[in-house]
């Protein structure tokens, strides 16, 4: 069963890549959020791989399909012509968005890493779950634990989220009605 979700992964991650590569390199504007769609829906396959379903079922709803609609309708209230070309790469761009993004990969996996393959002091490295916490999870999956905190626990703070982001739609739809 290991191989076949490594196997899954390598796939997902070679997609993830090529869509990310056409969201940013794609001259058509509809390709482009065509490559987001693609990649954003990839990420949520490699949730899936990895058990973590709640993650994966946000990933999409949140990702996949709310902030691809986003997009779509940001395209079509600000598109002015028939088709609008964004294409502004060239090499300097290239080798310099290449440089930043190995800059950042290599510092963040230095901070994440532990210090030695011996010792358990990494950033994700915790102490290994008990076998009770791992029947919970395999019985229950991860929905239903996180649902429950979330809507017991944490349910003031996701509350007022969602009347964050309430206000940030309104605020957003002012602005894009507002004629200039």
């Amino acid at each position: 069963m290991e191989i076949i979700n490594f196997i899954i992964f390598i796939i997902l991650a070679g997609v993830i890549l090529s869509s990310a590569l056409v969201a940013v390199f794609a001259q058509n504007i509809v390709y482009s959020i065509l490559g987001a769609v693609v990649s954003f829906m990839s990420i949520a396959g490699i949730f899936f791989t990895l058990n973590a379903d709640f993650v994966g079922i946000a990933q999409i709803f949140v990702y996949g399909v709310g902030v691809s609609i986003l997009l779509a309708f940001a395209i079509m209230f600000t598109a002015k012509e028939q088709e609008k070309v964004l294409y502004l790469a060239n090499a300097g761009r290239i080798f310099l968005g290449l440089v930043f993004v190995s800059a950042l990969f290599f510092s963040i996996s230095c901070f994440i890493a532990p210090s030695s393959i011996k010792s358990n002091q990494g950033v994700f490295l915790t102490k290994d779950p008990t076998v009770s916490q791992i029947a919970l999870l395999q019985n229950n999956g991860t929905s239903k634990i996180i649902g429950k905190r979330l809507f017991c626990d944490y349910v003031l703070p996701f509350e007022l989220l969602s009347v964050l982001l309430l206000a940030g739609i309104v605020g957003a739809g002012y602005l894009a009605g507002k004629e200039k």
